[in-house]
């Protein structure tokens, strides 16, 4: 709503802080649970996970640095989304030994 509202700097800030909320809180608390569960769940990156993650957090800055956005912006945006769906879809990690 803020968006559309031409609200830029509202929209992203509720965007972003959003999805820092869930890396601080839920993804502990996540691993919380499943240690009480007994299921195996930790904070263990591989290097898929690890790289997609800076790209991800590259691809945001370069796209937040001007500060304005257009339909073409959006769009590109969700078909990078569905790229990293696709290929963590497809990804498998290796062995562990």
């Amino acid at each position: 709503m803020f968006a559309m509202k031409d609200k830029l700097d509202l929209s992203l800030g509720v965007a972003i802080g959003s999805s820092i909320q869930i890396s601080m809180f839920a993804v502990p608390f996540c691993v919380v649970i499943s240690w009480m569960m007994g299921e195996q769940m930790d904070l263990n990156f591989q290097l898929f996970e690890t790289a997609t993650l800076f790209i991800s957090v590259i691809v945001v800055a370069f796209f937040l640095q001007e500060g304005t956005s257009n339909y073409f912006k959006g769009l590109m945006l969700i078909l990078s989304y569905l790229i990293v769906a696709a290929s963590f879809f497809a990804h498998q990690d290796p062995e562990q030994g």
